[in-house]
């Protein structure tokens, strides 16, 4: 914004912060203790999501304040040197409304599809169209001179593409996504 360009965010989720607010549903965060898989099949929803709750409560960001800070607004030193989630949430939510960054985040906006548009006459560099939907609504889409792509590292699913001789491969496939021993 500060720069000129207008931008639009599209956030999947019903507010924003993703991997830093807790929410208790099934899919965001994904901050699990690694348990045996014999355990985990025999663990009730109840079981995973106590042990889930429990782990969030621990989570710190694992960079410090100074370096994890925008250089316009610190982190105030009075802040512990790596912040807890909590503080991380307040930090960006607060930035958020500062900056005036609210109006411009569609919040339960699932983006679908990003893909380039045809050069035109005297274009050197291709637009984007994005498209997307609103609360499982039809898909809609918007044109774009550039596109950034942020979706961290936890949040939504795991996409793993199918090429040919998957099928026949025997080894492990596996996604940072997906749950598994570290």
């Amino acid at each position: 914004m500060g720069a000129g360009i207008d931008f639009t965010c599209f956030e999947a989720d019903s507010d924003v912060c993703g991997f830093w607010r807790y929410k208790p549903d099934s899919k965001f965060p994904s901050v699990y203790k690694a348990v045996s898989e014999e355990k985990r099949k025999k663990e009730t929803e109840r079981e995973r999501e106590k042990r889930r709750i429990e782990e969030w409560r621990k989570v710190h960001i694992d960079s410090d304040r100074d370096m994890t800070s925008f250089g316009d607004c610190p982190i105030s030193p009075s802040e512990p040197v790596f912040l807890p989630h909590t503080r991380v949430y307040d930090y960006l939510k607060k930035n958020i409304q500062e900056c005036g960054l609210a109006e411009k985040i569609q919040l339960n906006t699932r983006v679908v599809k990003v893909s380039p548009l045809p050069l035109q006459a005297g274009q050197k560099m291709c637009r984007w169209r994005v498209e997307y939907t609103q609360n499982g609504s039809e898909v809609r889409h918007e044109d774009f001179d550039g596109v950034m792509i942020a979706v961290g590292r936890h949040g939504g699913g795991a996409y793993a593409p199918k090429f040919p001789g998957l099928e026949s491969f025997t080894g492990t496939v596996m996604h940072s996504r997906w749950e598994y021993m570290y």
